[in-house]
């Protein structure tokens, strides 16, 4: 009997299975969690389960990256490097025990380069534009569904 507010309402989307997520206490539960993440974008609208893309913060990540052997590899080597992938998937297991299993992330990229303001992703006080994002990695999208 009691109503509980998680997010803005235009924020939220509706899984094919019928169950809403809030993709915004997700994004930052996993900053929260990960110090080399620079933004999580939650993506699932219609779908039968979220996925996400993984953005990293470009100096904490360089500065793992000469502690793991990869110093001196641009940005997008390390995005791609598997010691990167394994870092970020284990940060991804710790989020997903945290959520309910509808809002768990099943699978995930990590993006090789920034969102910027120029390209249309953020706005200019930094906020994700889902929708741009959602149009320009499309083909990224549609691949972690197959």
């Amino acid at each position: 009997g009691f109503l509980r507010i998680t997010d803005r309402k235009k924020d939220m989307f509706k899984t094919s299975q019928g169950k809403y997520v809030a993709p915004s206490p997700i994004s930052a539960a996993f900053k929260g969690i990960c110090p080399y993440a620079g933004e999580f974008i939650v993506i699932g609208e219609g779908k039968p389960y979220c996925v996400a893309l993984v953005g990293l913060d470009g100096e904490a990540i360089t500065e793992w990256a000469g502690r793991s052997g990869l110093a001196g590899k641009s940005f997008a080597e390390i995005a791609h490097d598997e010691k990167t992938r394994e870092l970020i998937g284990g940060y991804v297991d710790i989020l997903n025990a945290q959520l309910n299993r509808w809002e768990q992330i099943k699978k995930w990229i990590i993006l090789d380069q920034d969102l910027t303001i120029e390209s249309g992703e953020l706005t200019p006080s930094m906020k994700v534009k889902r929708n741009v994002v959602e149009t320009n990695y499309k083909d990224k999208l549609d691949a972690l569904y197959t």
